[in-house]
């Protein structure tokens, strides 16, 4: 996952990128305001009982997710599931979309 950033700095605070086995609550992700720390899963547990190994493009799409609950935080510090998803989908699309976005 050598796209996904260690760290990234928003509002002057360093926000630290973990990438773990699993996440509490058996989340895709979450963004800890408090360490200024996101925390993504590889793995989930399913409903069957069965753990599932993540893909790529999930991991991707649950980092910007939660890079998008850090902007809400240090512009309102309130959060919205609908908006953050929209967003994370639409940077998704846009990188996937074009050859060298940047």
């Amino acid at each position: 996952m050598s796209e996904i950033p260690e760290s990234f700095k928003i509002a002057n605070q360093t926000i630290k990128i973990n990438l773990l086995d699993k996440v509490i609550n058996n989340n895709y992700g979450n963004f800890f305001d408090v360490t200024n720390e996101i925390n993504l899963a590889k793995n989930i547990e399913a409903e069957d009982g069965k753990t599932y190994r993540l893909t790529q493009e999930q991991i991707r799409n649950t980092f910007w997710h939660e890079v998008f609950h850090a902007f809400q935080f240090y512009y309102n510090n309130k959060y919205d599931e609908a908006q953050a998803q929209v967003f994370a989908n639409f940077m998704c699309e846009f990188i996937e979309s074009t050859e060298n976005p940047f």
